[in-house]
């Protein structure tokens, strides 16, 4: 399997272009989201430009389901509010993580409509992903979906 290394100026830019296509969607969050840890920087960095506030939310879904459920449970609260909420991640990959978070999200709040609410957005989607992100910064095609993306964050070399 062929890696390919991402900088911090990749990401740095990814996530430049990632903020004007979603104010360029006309659709703005209140609160900023990012799933841990792939989703923190990019979620940071876009909570400055726009002095919104970021929360965290600790999910892993590759090794084994790990999530702690009261950090979810302030989302009832953010949708009754009528705030929207922007979640934010490093790829797209399979979609597990997506569709985890929507079936779970949706399943404390189900009198809500979540797609008005919550959008998610990534630096990188795969064409092969089983879900659709509503924003992403590079779509990879299924000629790359074999390679494996190496974020700075993960390059121990």
């Amino acid at each position: 399997m062929e890696k390919q290394y991402l900088s911090y100026t990749d990401v740095h830019q990814m996530t430049k272009l990632l903020a004007f296509r979603i104010q360029a969607s006309g659709w703005m969050p209140s609160v900023i989201v990012g799933v841990s840890r792939g989703g923190m920087l990019p979620a940071t960095l876009i909570s400055h430009m726009w002095k919104l506030p970021v929360k965290a939310f600790n999910l892993s879904l590759r090794d084994n389901t790990h999530f702690e459920p009261d950090q979810a449970d302030w989302l009832s609260g953010l949708v009754a509010q009528g705030k929207r909420i922007l979640v934010m991640d490093d790829i797209n990959d399979s979609g597990a993580t997506v569709n985890w978070i929507r079936t779970d999200w949706q399943s404390r709040v189900p009198d809500a409509n979540l797609s008005d609410h919550v959008k998610f957005a990534v630096l990188l989607n795969k064409q092969v992903s089983d879900t659709e992100v509503e924003y992403h910064a590079k779509h990879i095609h299924t000629a790359q979906s074999h390679t494996w993306w190496v974020f700075p964050w993960e390059n121990m070399d």
